[in-house]
């Protein structure tokens, strides 16, 4: 599994939010997006959390500038929970602590060899969230999500 899954909010609604598309990126729904020159992009790493992508769409080499067009998110908020994959196995010791995140498009993870009791984008809530044995799956929310973008 890649990218966040089954996001859950402590709300009924989920409010998408649309941010134009760095160009020539290619989004995948479930990816966590940052925001990067004033444009929605892929989260490789410990950027501050956009939100969650909630549809598949590639960017044309213009799209900042010409086509502009938008990609739809649910916006990151510490009352969302969602599910993510390790990149190697961790364990329930670590429950609690902020990671950040690695992997190429359509294939985002955690990072484990980020761990840290204070500095990351996702806290791990709970290892194997569906009782299956997994040592890879975690049940996350986000740590710190960037609440000062202002995006139509």
């Amino acid at each position: 599994m890649y990218g966040a899954n089954y996001p859950r909010l402590s709300y009924d609604e989920a409010p998408l939010r649309y941010v134009i598309g760095t160009n020539s990126e290619v989004f995948k729904k479930g990816e966590v997006l940052a925001m990067t020159s004033g444009f929605g992009t892929i989260n490789t790493g410990a950027l501050d959390a956009l939100g969650i992508c909630d549809a598949d769409k590639t960017m044309a080499s213009d799209n900042q500038t010409v086509a502009k067009v938008e990609v739809p998110f649910l916006p990151a908020s510490t009352d969302m929970s969602f599910e993510m994959d390790f990149s190697s196995a961790e364990t329930v010791a670590y429950q609690g602590y902020l990671y950040t995140l690695t992997g190429a498009v359509g294939a985002q993870v955690v990072d484990p060899s980020t761990r840290s009791a204070t500095v990351g984008i996702v806290e791990l809530i709970k290892l194997d969230p569906r009782r299956e044995g997994s040592t890879t799956r975690g049940l996350f929310r986000f740590a710190r999500p960037n609440m000062g973008w202002t995006v139509a």
